[in-house]
């Protein structure tokens, strides 16, 4: 399918059955846009949160929209695995030492950044050093916690693929995925009264936490993984309908933002009412996905012209290489971020501009850092190490 470029021209076939059609095995540019969109929602979620969001009714529904950005960054980890899985098939001890350290050498080398910066930090002790690099090294540092999770995918992904590629019930397993997500959220949100369930779901909370847990974020591994196998047929209804979905991923969170300003309404805290594991919160982030991959196919389509494969070189730097930076850029910013908001307080005005003004400033600040230290990174022989996983294109597109 022409909306489809690969940056690599290798042809690598994989049999699900007798009849299985060869596909073509390379890097998919369709998700560089993905990419790009969902790393900085990454940051301005975190621009928002550190401003301070208790009681703020306006800034915490930015935070609720924003949720999405986690399950569409496991929805995007499971796609490209799989499809990496499907189109180049790799042992079961090939996959985990390629996926263990692609990203765990990034994860340990930014959880001691992590541990040495809150050391240094004010009220830091290197007497306490062993133990946070301990707890954040298992729990994950903030935003590193989605990396904890995806070791856990990383883990389960060969019994998941195999069950997929032998069964054609797919449609029944993403429908028990979904309803057990929503029985998982409700357990969460709304705490009913299941006796032995509802006490089991709060013994495993306290023992895994659930925002540490593969189980809260199933339904969207399963869902990612299932577009892998059905990449051709979800394309192909995505460019039918691509409009409608974005359209009905629109509305999904116009209705999202309501059910939170009823619940603020009723009586809820502005973090009850943003609650990530609610149902409604689930059916947002499959919306948010589903436009979004929508929003990318028709950037994809518009910038491929003449043959397949060549794309019509128009914007600098190009989107290709914004989506190479983003894994760098989800790795630091949080530092930077961090170091935005302390020279905000130590100019005594942090607290004292309008809370619009602020999140302005550690969004663009946090970025405007970012995105050249891992420029910069790219560079040198720890382009991977602190970079992260190095994907994407040429950095620019001329004439």
């Amino acid at each position: 399918m022409r909306s489809v470029e690969l940056h690599e021209d290798s042809r690598t076939p994989l049999h699900r059955d007798d009849s299985a059609v060869p596909r073509p095995a390379g890097y998919l540019a369709l998700l560089d846009v993905f990419r790009v969109v969902a790393c900085v929602s990454v940051v301005g979620q975190h621009s928002f949160l550190w401003t301070g969001m208790t009681g703020n009714v306006a800034g915490t529904a930015f935070v609720t929209l924003l949720h999405f950005t986690r399950d569409a960054f496991f929805f995007l980890s499971a796609l490209v695995i799989c499809y990496a899985q499907i189109t180049r098939p790799r042992s079961l001890w090939g996959f985990w030492r390629r996926r263990y350290i692609q990203i765990g050498v990034p994860y340990l080398a930014w959880t001691t950044i992590y541990v040495v910066f809150t050391v240094l930090r004010p009220g830091g002790s290197w007497h306490h050093i062993a133990s946070l690099f301990g707890s954040d090294l298992v729990s994950g540092y903030y935003q590193l916690y989605v990396i904890v999770v995806l070791f856990q995918l990383y883990l389960i992904f060969p019994l998941l693929f195999t069950l997929l590629r032998a069964t054609r019930h797919h449609v029944l397993i993403m429908t028990i995925s979904l309803a057990f997500a929503v029985f998982l959220g409700i357990n969460l949100h709304f705490s009913p009264h299941l006796g032995p369930i509802t006490d089991a779901t709060r013994w495993v909370g306290s023992i895994w936490p659930w925002s540490r847990n593969l189980v809260s974020y199933q339904e969207f591994f399963v869902a990612g993984a299932l577009v892998a196998f059905h990449l051709e047929e979800v394309l192909a209804f995505v460019q039918r309908r691509h409009r409608r979905i974005v359209e009905a991923s629109a509305a999904v969170g116009a209705t999202a933002l309501i059910w939170y300003l009823v619940s603020i309404w009723l009586g809820a805290s502005t973090g009850e009412a943003s609650d990530i594991y609610q149902p409604i919160a689930v059916v947002w982030s499959i919306a948010a996905i589903a436009g979004l991959l929508a929003a990318s196919w028709s950037w994809q389509s518009k910038s491929i012209g003449g043959a397949p494969g060549r794309a019509v070189r128009r914007c600098v730097p190009s989107v290709s290489y914004l989506a190479g930076l983003t894994g760098g850029v989800y790795f630091c910013h949080v530092l930077f971020i961090n170091l935005v908001r302390a020279t905000l307080e130590s100019l005594g005005v942090y607290g004292q501009l309008p809370w619009p003004v602020t999140v302005i400033i550690l969004y663009t600040g946090t970025l405007a850092l970012s995105v050249p230290f891992v420029v910069l990174v790219r560079h040198t022989p720890l382009r991977w190490v602190l970079g992260g996983p190095v994907r994407g294109g040429v950095p620019c597109h001329s004439g």
